[in-house]
């Protein structure tokens, strides 16, 4: 327990000329002091009591604010390992909220046509796969539809099962807007080939397949044609 009934700073010096501390002046003349020189002794003794009760009175205080700063630490410890505990049984019941969202790129949406010879492993004309052909999907699919009310049967052969779609979604691409592998620029070529090779591995072509037709488009990329400074070589 500290000594401390005050705080030594806020204490005032007392009169000693008063008569409450008349007994302690009679002592000290008693020992042939005179009456001013009793009164000097007792407040200098004061004041040098006050100075060591200030010093100590200090380190207390400091002891005190660092005691009460690691309790406050502890219970901050503890708060939070409770909060992490709580949040850690709530990442266990409800796992599939907190798992992590994988990035994905932008989606790429094919036309009807090469998306059944994907799923059924047979090849399509490349130029599905460039950007032209991805934009003429876009525009096919987005346009004002010009019927809202009729609708048709389409058999869907993942499910065995015809469902009913408006006929406004059926929308693709015309015949007159592909261009044949062989017209294609060398800018075409190379946007189809490396979607069309991510579609096989998607609609799970035979492995050989995939690698037959990589092999196949790096050796046109390699031949000595394509870097020609002859445009009607390449």
């Amino acid at each position: 327990m500290p000594k401390f009934i005050c705080n030594p700073h806020e204490v005032v010096q007392p009169d000693f000329t008063s008569d409450d501390h008349a007994a302690h002046r009679q002592i000290l003349t008693d020992g042939c002091l005179t009456e001013d020189q009793v009164v000097a002794a007792l407040s200098n003794l004061w004041v040098a009591t006050n100075k060591r009760d200030k010093v100590e009175w200090d380190c207390w205080q400091a002891e005190r604010a660092q005691e009460q700063l690691g309790v406050k630490w502890e219970e901050e410890c503890k708060e939070e390992a409770l909060l992490e505990a709580s949040h850690t049984e709530e990442r266990k019941r409800y796992k599939n909220m907190f798992a992590p969202v994988k990035a994905v790129g932008p989606v790429t949406i094919l036309a009807r046509k090469a998306i059944t010879c994907m799923k059924k492993a047979k090849y399509v004309e490349l130029w599905y796969f460039t950007n032209d052909g991805i934009r003429a999907v876009e525009v096919a699919t987005t346009a004002p539809p010009k019927d809202n009310i009729s609708f048709r049967f389409v058999y869907d052969e993942e499910l065995d099962t015809s469902t009913l779609v408006p006929v406004s979604s059926l929308a693709d691409i015309s015949g007159a807007d592909i261009v044949e592998d062989v017209d294609l620029s060398w800018e075409q070529f190379m946007q189809a080939m490396s979607r069309m090779i991510s579609f096989m591995e998607q609609y799970d072509w035979p492995q050989d397949h995939v690698d037959m037709f990589v092999e196949f488009w790096s050796n046109i990329q390699s031949h000595q044609w394509r870097h020609s400074y002859d445009e009607f070589s390449q």
